[in-house]
């Protein structure tokens, strides 16, 4: 049987995708805590949820682009 063959860009999409998850999911949880601690009061709650939005988004594009077969 022939292995798939992976175009280099396909992988290189796969980690930058996955990078960028783990990179929102820290600027919207240090966002969240520096909020809580009272460091970064003059932010609205929207600011949060926009964050929080964002991650589950960028997720779901990651998950999708990692469970492509080719």
């Amino acid at each position: 049987m022939l292995s798939a063959i992976r175009h280099p860009f396909t992988q290189t999409m796969k980690i930058f995708n996955s990078q960028l998850f783990l990179a929102t999911l820290i600027l919207t949880i240090g966002t969240w805590v520096l909020r809580g601690f009272g460091l970064l009061t003059f932010l609205p709650g929207l600011v949060i949820w926009l964050g929080i939005f964002a991650t589950v988004g960028v997720a779901i594009v990651a998950s999708l682009q990692n469970s492509q077969r080719w």
